[in-house]
């Protein structure tokens, strides 16, 4: 009985190399081996590890299936596979698989110069020689005409890499180096701002009116200009008034009998006061009763001679110091936050500005108020130089163009650049700087990339050789999707690929 073969699964080493990896399937008991792949394994530095691997692999008796997560390595691995190839015969695409060239196809008209013969019965060989020579010089410029025309197409691999670009302002663009040339822009920015005034204090009129004075006591009391009088009312608020004038009280007249004593205060002319100080409550009624400053109520009295008036108040603005300082903080503040806005017009077409690369080098702060003005609302503005790096994006572009090239993987080459960036400002660290004159930058940049095929050895391959047999030899190649052979001119006699180097031209391309 036959005996079953299973597979087995081995897992691989990230640093397992071609060999080591050959020698643990050779150990392997069962015919067919998975072959687990980490990622980022070096056998996915080039393909041709994984060529050997399964050319080994099968004289050693062993069917191997490979197995990775690595997006790069699945990416060999189908090349490794392969898929349908084709021809192009003239116009016509044939099938790789088919080993018929297209039916129908036009031998191409020549012409030749006609021959004048003297006499044709004179010259019985010359017709025969003519068209031997005709046929002998065609024969010769259709092979210096005969050219192949060989296209191999692969899958499209897209690789992503960043890499740390400085920009600086008066720096030199370096490949090697990683430095691309800068642009600082300058430019002034200028903002104005407003704000309530949050003092307060109250203007207005001194109440006006006039006081007689009563004297108690036997001695004529004599009351200078500038005495004060003072009214309190029922809630205990006392009310200050000042004479306007000297002013004598005469002494207080008795009469009656000693028994029954009758006292009259004596009592003065009026005498005009003024209030203390202003506001409407300072406006009294007649006849309200006033004590004197320095006298008992027991010896001197006034009493307000008519209703006072004239007295008023109300609240008013004031700025104060303290409104002034939060102004020119407001107005630093704004003009630190927002530079950008003013550089940004000042950009060259085609310049970017970096973000956060803006820098307020000047400021000068304008106040149009002083502390104590009557005002509800003060005002200021201020003045700024600002300063700011920038880049060429097609500069930009370019260099990361070149930069794509000197990172392609070991057994590729560059087919194209998708000139699609992602800029990152890395910000100012201990590592890193950010100014108006230098910047660090992270560049993420995308290209595509095909496996490097050696032109010579794949005309080597073909040279001489039927379009079938050709399409046969081309579709080995490792990773090649589709082929296409255009063979002129296409005629029974040059059905072959030439054996002429320089006339056969292969292009690699991607296959969109």
């Amino acid at each position: 009985m036959r005996a079953l073969k299973y597979m087995q699964r081995v897992s691989l080493e990230i640093y397992t190399s071609a060999l080591e990896a050959v020698k643990i399937i050779s150990d392997v008991v069962d015919h067919k081996v998975e072959l687990s792949v980490p990622a980022g394994s070096v056998l996915f530095d080039n393909i041709l590890n994984l060529k050997i691997v399964l050319e080994q692999a099968k004289k050693a008796g062993k069917e191997v299936d490979f197995v990775t997560e690595d997006e790069f390595g699945k990416n060999l691995i189908d090349i490794l596979k392969g898929e349908k190839d084709e021809v192009v015969v003239g116009e016509s695409v044939v099938q790789s698989t088919s080993g018929h060239l297209p039916i129908g196809v036009k031998l191409p008209s020549i012409k030749f110069p006609a021959v004048s013969l003297p006499s044709l019965k004179r010259l019985g060989l010359v017709i025969p020689l003519a068209v031997l020579l005709a046929g002998v010089a065609a024969f010769l410029y259709l092979s210096s005409q005969h050219k192949a025309e060989v296209t191999l197409y692969f899958s499209p691999q897209i690789l992503t890499k960043s890499v740390g670009v400085k920009v600086g302002n008066g720096l030199k663009t370096d490949l090697d180096k990683k430095v691309l040339s800068g642009l600082k822009l300058t430019d002034s920015a200028d903002y104005s701002l407003t704000a309530p005034a949050t003092g307060s204090e109250l203007e207005g009129d001194k109440a006006k009116g006039s006081v007689v004075f009563y004297n108690k006591t036997v001695d004529e009391i004599a009351v200078k200009k500038g005495a004060e009088v003072t009214y309190e009312d029922s809630k205990k608020v006392k009310y200050v008034f000042v004479t306007g004038s000297d002013v004598s009280v005469p002494i207080r007249t008795e009469s009656g009998s000693p028994l029954d004593i009758t006292m009259t205060p004596g009592k003065s002319d009026s005498v005009k006061v003024t209030a203390e100080d202003i506001g409407s409550a300072y406006n009294i009624k007649k006849d309200k009763e006033l004590s004197v400053k320095g006298y008992k109520s027991s010896e001197l009295t006034a009493s307000s001679a008519e209703d006072f008036k004239g007295g008023s108040s109300e609240e008013v603005k004031v700025v104060t110091q303290a409104d002034l300082t939060k102004l020119g903080q407001d107005l630093t503040t704004y003009i630190s936050k927002s530079p950008a806005d003013a550089l940004k017009s000042r950009a060259p077409a085609g310049y970017t500005l970096i973000d956060k690369s803006e820098k307020v080098v000047n400021t000068n702060v304008i106040l149009n108020n002083k502390a104590g003005d009557k005002k509800d609302e003060i005002s200021g503005s201020v003045t700024a130089q600002v300063e700011g790096l920038s880049y060429s994006r097609d500069e930009l572009a370019d260099f990361m163009g070149k930069v794509s090239q000197s990172v392609v993987p070991q057994g590729f080459e560059f087919q194209s650049y998708t000139k699609d960036l992602q800029v990152d400002v890395l910000g100012n660290t201990e590592k890193t700087v950010l100014s108006p004159t230098e910047a660090d930058l992270q560049v993420t940049f995308k290209f595509y990339i095909a496996p490097k095929i050696d032109k010579h050895v794949v005309f080597e391959k073909i040279a001489g050789l039927s379009a079938t047999d050709a399409i046969s030899e081309l579709k080995k190649i490792s990773g090649v999707t589709k082929t296409e052979l255009n063979l002129k001119p296409n005629f029974f006699l040059f059905r072959k690929v030439p054996s002429r180097e320089s006339a056969v031209d292969i292009q690699i391309k991607i296959e969109e």
